[in-house]
């Protein structure tokens, strides 16, 4: 497939999925500077392509400061949990950290990034860059490819009750174009709005994942 070669003189966005662009460059529109429409975009891809991008990962910036010329990178990246050990992984058996379990998840970084960026960088409110997020997160039409991974990802979907219900409503993969709703992650996204990274690392949605992962 041949895409044309997209140009232009004052902003840019890309993304992996329509309306995260649309959101990003909406942002620049309305006044936001580059880290304002990363941060909604990111949002929107969180929604849209699920298994591509999350709060529970990590995020990178590398910012271009224009008026100083000064280039900034910003590691967004968690930490192993404190109680990981490799004697620990040995004594249960294991010679490798297994890819699907609660020992190969890290530290969230992704909702503590966004806002360390947007504190020291960003120049919009953080619920007007969270508002499409929350938009899609009730519900948008589901893309092609994410309906092919769906398909394709069904055994390890069906295996907890709540992705089950999210991903796999009435127990089958959604078409392209059927509508998925994320409305735990919309109230989330409020959260997160509302009262920042405190909410997401303190609190109930902390203890949720903590009591997940322990599960």
């Amino acid at each position: 497939m041949h895409r044309p070669v997209i140009m232009g003189t004052r902003a840019m966005v890309a993304a992996a999925h329509p309306l995260a662009s649309m959101t990003g460059l909406d942002i620049l529109k309305r006044g936001g500077n580059a880290v304002d429409a990363a941060i909604a975009t990111n949002a929107v891809l969180n929604v849209t392509q699920p298994h591509m991008c999350g709060i529970g990962g990590d995020v990178f910036y590398l910012i271009y400061l224009a008026r100083t010329g000064e280039i900034v990178f910003l590691n967004g990246s968690g930490r192993a949990p404190q109680g990981a050990h490799p004697e620990s992984l040995r004594e249960k058996g294991f010679n490798s950290i297994p890819p699907r379990s609660a020992y190969a998840v890290t530290v969230p970084g992704c909702v503590a990034a966004w806002e360390d960026a947007w504190e020291k960088y960003g120049t919009m409110p953080m619920d007007e860059l969270l508002a499409d997020a929350i938009k899609y997160a009730e519900g948008h039409p589901v893309s092609y490819q994410l309906a092919s991974y769906i398909s394709e990802h069904q055994e390890v979907l069906s295996r907890c009750p709540e992705t089950a219900a999210i991903f796999l409503p009435g127990g089958r993969p959604p078409h392209p174009g059927d509508i998925l709703q994320q409305r735990d992650l919309a109230a989330t996204f409020r959260l997160l709005a509302r009262e920042g990274k405190k909410a997401f690392y303190q609190g109930a949605i902390a203890e949720a994942i903590a009591q997940t992962l322990q599960a």
